[in-house]
């Protein structure tokens, strides 16, 4: 009985301490419920999926890049002598050509031995002297952030080296502007001289125009042949639209890796910046795109950003375009590409092609070139997008996990609030981001904005601002009750009585084992 009694004792005070707590639990939890109701804004402040163009290109303009691709090279081109002894043995030993001369049609032979000259050049060519040309490139493109630690994907051909026959036709191609001939033209000025030097008597060699038009192919064939490229050089830089200042191109980039060939392969690149913070944009799935979805194309168009009366300013930002999916189709490697009605053109390639909620489901990539045959204008009438299905491949065999920085969440809440009227709330949050290394044109343009708007009298306090006294209130009553409830749970601590006894196996309360922990890592991202 008297072990029965004790344990009765100490359960009746275990009763009463924990009725004790419980009510000031309770109590701290209903003051705790009525403090979150009171200071709780809306639901619609928190970040949400975009669901207009509006917020889509608030939400993903940061993290579309400007890429500029500086190149540089050397071209030599060679002039052409002519082995004039072997011609003038051709015009000896020939019967037609001979006959020609013979009979004083000097015209005649002259032709005959142009057109044996013409038919064998490389018989009767040999380089002459070299001429040397420093010849560079300055492309743009677009591209986007697919991780904060520096990753970006754009096209393949965004960022492809100039080949050789470009080079060359641009180096030895001339400058009227500054009355620089081309190589060419120099090539058949001296070979038209050396020509003229076949003499029959007093009589010279003539090259008529006709002979001349022969020579200009010829000279262009030569040049195309035998002039080499090189002390190549490829920089690749993103900027962000920061500068369109060739001197300010913006961050280099190292290209990670890229598909063998351009569209209408599979037309990927994978590039990397150093930096911590980059802004990205949230890969979907292009499985579900039907004709007729709403897709948003975000990039640098040449013309938008270079090319117009307003291209001038000290920054560029994206240009969004709306359209739909117009078809599916299936290319030369097997994958299904996306065809699509927003308008791009030269320097969109390599941009984000958009679903509704703002994820990447393509990179823009080609359009068809009906526009520009009819009027020599960029863009067509039809676009092209290579699937977010064939950039995940890519950034699986590159070993590229797709993350997103805690300050790009912070970002978007900011536009949330900034779209809301909500214009301090919005300012301290781009703040603080901007003070973390979150810096882009977009949140200093933003901060401007935002900026005047509080200047013109047109921010609305946050809901539950209103509050912050009545929680003050509040919160002092929720500390009176936490130390009624201590003192309680004191008091019938010391009333309670328990005799040493032995312990019953039965009755005894064993803790619980305990959680397993949390698996915080990061999983691996398969494509």
């Amino acid at each position: 009985m008297t072990v029965t009694a004790n344990v009765q004792i100490r359960q009746n005070s275990s009763t009463r301490r924990r009725g004790a707590l419980l009510g000031t639990v309770s109590a701290i939890a209903a003051v705790a419920a009525a403090t979150v109701a009171l200071t709780a804004g809306p639901a619609s402040a928190q970040p949400a999926a975009p669901s207009t163009p509006q917020m889509i290109a608030m939400y993903d303009s940061p993290a579309v890049q400007l890429v500029t691709s500086n190149e540089h090279a050397t071209v030599t081109w060679y002039g052409a002598t002519v082995d004039l002894t072997r011609l003038v043995t051709f015009a000896n030993q020939d019967p037609t050509t001979k006959a020609a001369w013979s009979g004083n049609d000097f015209a005649g032979a002259s032709k005959d031995i142009v057109a044996e000259f013409a038919r064998r050049a490389s018989s009767y060519l040999s380089r002459g002297a070299a001429s040397r040309v420093a010849s560079g490139y300055t492309s743009y493109g677009s591209a986007w952030g697919i991780s904060a630690d520096g990753y970006l994907i754009t096209n393949h051909h965004v960022t492809e080296p100039t080949d050789d026959a470009t080079y060359i036709s641009g180096a030895t191609g001339g400058d009227s502007a500054a009355g620089t001939p081309a190589a060419a033209d120099a090539v058949v000025a001296s070979l038209a001289r050396q020509l003229a030097t076949i003499r029959w008597g007093t009589q010279d060699l003539t090259v008529t125009a006709d002979d001349q038009a022969t020579l200009q192919t010829l000279a262009a064939k030569w040049i195309a042949i035998t002039s080499t490229v090189s002390g190549r050089t490829q920089a690749v830089y993103v900027g962000g639209g920061q500068s369109v200042k060739a001197s300010d191109p913006g961050k280099p980039a190292q290209i990670i890796r890229t598909s063998p060939s351009t569209w209408p392969h599979e037309d990927v690149a994978i590039l990397k910046v150093n930096a911590t913070n980059l802004p990205v944009i949230p890969l979907g799935t292009d499985a579900v795109l039907q004709a007729g979805d709403t897709v948003y194309a975000l990039g640098y168009p040449y013309d938008a950003s270079f090319g117009s009366a307003t291209s001038d300013t000290a920054t560029v930002t994206a240009t969004l375009s709306t359209g739909q999916v117009t078809n599916r189709l299936r290319t030369p490697d097997g994958f299904t590409a996306i065809e699509e009605s927003a308008p791009t053109n030269h320097g969109s390639s390599g941009g984000v092609l958009l679903n509704a909620h703002g994820q990447a489901v393509g990179i823009v990539t080609a359009s068809d070139s009906s526009t520009e045959k009819d009027n020599g204008v960029n863009g067509g009438k039809f676009f092209y997008a290579v699937p977010v299905s064939v950039v995940r491949k890519y950034l699986a065999a590159a070993r590229v996990m797709p993350r997103t920085s805690p300050d790009q969440a912070i970002y978007q809440h900011a536009m949330v609030l900034m779209r809301q009227s909500h214009y301090s709330a919005a300012l301290a949050e781009l703040r603080k981001i901007d003070a973390d290394g979150f810096s882009t044109p977009y949140t200093k343009m933003h901060m401007q904005m935002i900026a005047q708007a509080i200047a013109a009298g047109q921010d609305k306090p946050m809901p539950g601002h209103q509050a912050t006294l009545l929680l003050c209130v509040v919160g002092g009553a929720a500390l009176v009750l936490l130390a009624t409830g201590i003192a309680i749970y004191r008091t019938a601590r010391r009333r309670t009585v328990v005799a040493p006894v032995m312990p019953n196996p039965q009755n005894m309360y064993w803790p619980a084992p305990p959680a397993p922990a949390q698996n915080t890592q990061l999983q691996s991202w398969r494509g």
